[in-house]
């Protein structure tokens, strides 16, 4: 094992080692490992929540209004056809 010297006290001594493994495995793709799945519970990112409340709110209020129309198209058919008989 050769080590790099250096004059400065203060650094620390490099393994050459090290350097010459790493350039001659710099194309090789290391070994897979298995990959550990975990159970965790999902979690909505606060964008899919805001947007979820977002279209709830939406439909709710078409679909009110909706209902409203409607309530209020057979109650005016109902008074004219009162008025005409």
């Amino acid at each position: 094992m050769a080590q790099i010297q250096s004059s400065d006290s203060s650094r620390p001594n490099f393994i050459l080692h090290t350097w010459i493994a790493q350039s001659r495995t710099a194309g090789v793709r290391p070994a897979r490992t298995p990959v550990v799945v975990e159970e965790r519970t999902m979690k909505f990112s606060l964008r899919v929540t805001l947007l979820s409340i977002m279209l709830l709110l939406v439909g709710f209020t078409v679909a009110g209004l909706g209902f409203n129309s409607y309530w209020n198209a057979s109650s005016v058919a109902d008074d004219l056809s009162k008025q005409i008989l």
